[in-house]
């Protein structure tokens, strides 16, 4: 990361009291003013000059959304599972 040639490495003070309080940085900072680590589970997506994050939970959530919008009421939902007469 520090090969990064625009990455100005300035330690952020709140990052370092951390690391003293707990022996550890924990996410989502770092060490580095302006520069965070991934949560779990997210993953980064990067093209030149277009990085962005992406969530497994969104990516689910859209493709729930969308299939809802296409068939709001499926068969399978409008058919009772069992009778409660008995």
């Amino acid at each position: 990361m520090r090969a990064y040639p625009e990455l100005v490495a300035q330690i952020d003070p709140n990052a370092l009291a951390l690391f003293l309080r707990y022996s550890y940085v924990p996410a989502p900072h770092s060490i580095y003013r302006n520069v965070y680590k991934l949560l779990p589970g997210p993953w980064l997506h990067s093209m030149p000059g277009r990085p962005r994050m992406l969530s497994p939970l969104l990516l689910v959530t859209r493709t729930a959304a969308l299939r809802g919008l296409q068939d709001p009421f499926p068969e399978q939902w409008m058919k009772p599972k069992r009778s409660w007469n008995r």
